[in-house]
């Protein structure tokens, strides 16, 4: 058992990121962000971060941060999480009287260095951990990376997923090609690390994308001073604490971001592609005409994606069924008649559900319309009553079946294409950890 890590190793992390932030509002951070010459690369880093999130906090078909109520934002700058705090104010206040969402944001420096469990929801009480662009901190030490990795474990519940973006250690040494530097317009990497080949934990570097959170300022920062993450460690690791990664996202958007490669691997490259960014690195002296990729582009290619799934081993890992391939969920069987005046199970409560008359002719559909859960109302009009014992009426599922077998395209159905097909039985089945999912880190 590794021995617990100092957070004093954290301070100069804390420093670089308190100086990056500024006292612009948020208007004027959002015209400065749009304006800079990375704005490329914050744009397809977002959206991954995004659909990541999206697609593994997602229930039923359901986009899941409609049903999360409760958020809990951890980081080490106690300025940025001030700017977290005052932003979310912001983005809350016009929409007072909406569906309540809960954010509470924290400095904390020792979540690599001692155990933490929420104290106000107890362990396992999280659906989601989300963890971007951080987690190569914690590769200082194994005692830090294993302190992390157990705190995630022990504030998911059993089925919850653990998912993040880091730079690919193997990516860093293959850009700096054996030198101790490499500088480009948009991206300058220094090794901090003396031995030819790097040790697991501990191998330093300075990371500077321009106009990003990890770039140089004069006089304050050099940029960023990160760790090597050597990716089948962390795998490894992170298994000795139940966390076992999700290899097929299943999900189309996402596909289309990382390299073909790595459609079943642990850990997704991004396949970074900017259309105009070879401009920022046009040099008339000594590069007039730079070759792809650009400088911006290998900045982006550092890094990795992953999902990480609390299972009982990599067999149980599950991934929940994509918005877009609800259709794939088998029909709900017929239901039985019930007498006149008695509540079918699920329904109305009496011989009038919630949308008025009973399922008697004139108004009962046809066997056909049966099977679907916002189906035909029968033969009352377009907005017609119901079927058996109130409620909505049933009828055909509002997407197409998808034939069976491995991710093939699905039939078209009433409103657009199939996604993917059903999986093998004992394969990729359905797996949500629950509503209400938080997140920290």
């Amino acid at each position: 058992m590794a021995e617990a890590a100092d957070p004093n190793l954290w301070d100069g992390t804390r420093s670089h990121y308190n100086s990056h932030v500024t006292d612009l509002s948020t208007h004027e951070a959002i015209k400065q962000r749009n304006e800079g010459p990375a704005k490329a690369l914050k744009d397809f880093h977002n959206h991954i971060k995004r659909q990541l999130l999206l697609r593994f906090s997602t229930a039923d078909g359901l986009v899941g941060w409609t049903q999360v109520k409760y958020v809990k934002g951890l980081d080490i700058s106690e300025r940025e999480v001030d700017e977290a705090r005052r932003r979310f104010a912001e983005m809350v206040e016009p929409r007072r009287g909406g569906p309540g969402l809960q954010c509470e944001f924290e400095a904390v420096d020792w979540l690599g260095a001692k155990p933490y469990v929420d104290g106000a929801l107890g362990p396992s009480a999280y659906g989601v951990v989300s963890c971007m662009f951080a987690l190569h901190y914690f590769f200082v030490t194994e005692a830090s990376l294993r302190t992390f990795l157990g705190n995630v474990a022990s504030n998911l519940r059993q089925g919850g997923y653990f998912l993040g973006t880091i730079p690919s250690g193997h990516r860093v040494q293959e850009l700096l090609n054996g030198k101790p530097e490499l500088r480009t317009p948009m991206l300058k990497l220094k090794r901090r690390w003396r031995d030819a080949r790097p040790a697991v934990y501990g191998s330093g570097y300075i990371c500077d994308i321009a106009d990003t959170v990890t770039s140089s300022l004069e006089g304050a920062t050099e940029g960023s001073l990160e760790y090597l993450v050597d990716l089948p460690t962390l795998e490894r690791v992170a298994a000795e604490t139940g966390l076992f990664p999700v290899r097929d996202y299943m999900d189309p958007v996402l596909a289309g971001c990382f390299e073909q490669d790595d459609i079943d691997a642990p850990f997704k490259r991004f396949k970074p592609f900017f259309l105009h960014s070879l401009q920022l690195d046009v040099d008339p002296r000594h590069n007039p005409h730079p070759m792809p990729p650009s400088s911006l582009e290998k900045a982006s290619s550092l890094f990795v994606a992953f999902v990480f799934q609390k299972a009982p081993g990599p067999e149980a890992v599950t991934v929940p069924i994509a918005p877009e391939c609800s259709y794939m969920k088998p029909p709900e069987p017929p239901r039985r008649p019930q007498p006149q005046g008695w509540p079918e199970e699920g329904h109305g409560p009496g011989p009038h559900g919630p949308m008025g008359h009973m399922g008697q002719p004139p108004f009962h559909g046809p066997p056909d319309f049966h099977g679907g859960p916002m189906g035909h109302p029968g033969m009352g009009g377009p907005m017609g009553p119901p079927g058996q014992g109130g409620g909505y009426g049933n009828g055909p599922p509002p997407y197409g079946h998808g034939p069976p077998g491995g991710k093939r395209q699905g039939d078209p159905g009433m409103f657009g294409h199939g996604g993917y097909g059903a999986e093998p039985p004992g394969k990729k089945q359905r797996g949500w950890p629950g509503g209400g999912a938080g997140a920290y880190g």
